[in-house]
């Protein structure tokens, strides 16, 4: 891979999504709108491969309620996350897959006393585990 040049693409873009989610969640609604700031730095590139940086600038959302609660407290795993995509945008790689499963380790024992109230702490808690040690379950 080389570096590139600013004049070379657009090397920065910030994002400004919102997302509403429903679902239905033991047969009760559930609703969630997330609003998230992205900023999307490509840092490298090669023939039909791309290097992007992304950072989260700021996320909020209305519910954080039950699973809602874990959703929040571990969108911060992904701010930083450095991408392979190929020409289309697809992911090919997370470069930086140990640092993610580091961070998750760290704030690990927090997000698990402060989901103390779900019945199924364990499986949520071990799906995440699966997700930051295994890089294979987070390709695309």
């Amino acid at each position: 891979m080389k570096r590139l040049y600013p004049d070379t693409y657009k090397t920065v873009e910030i994002y400004r999504m919102e997302a509403l989610q429903r679902v239905v969640l033991g047969g009760l609604p559930n609703e969630n709108k997330v609003k998230s700031e992205i900023k999307k730095v490509l840092t490298d590139t090669a023939k039909d491969r791309f290097v992007y940086r992304i950072d989260i600038l700021g996320r909020e959302q209305n519910n954080v309620d039950e699973i809602r609660r874990a959703e929040a407290l571990t969108a911060m795993l992904w701010d930083g996350v450095i991408i392979e995509t190929d020409h289309t945008g697809a992911i090919i790689h997370i470069i930086n897959q140990n640092e993610i499963a580091e961070k998750w380790h760290r704030v690990r024992p927090q997000v698990e006393k402060d989901l103390a109230f779900l019945e199924n702490k364990a499986d949520v808690l071990a799906s995440i585990d699966d997700l930051c040690t295994t890089p294979e379950e987070l390709r695309m």
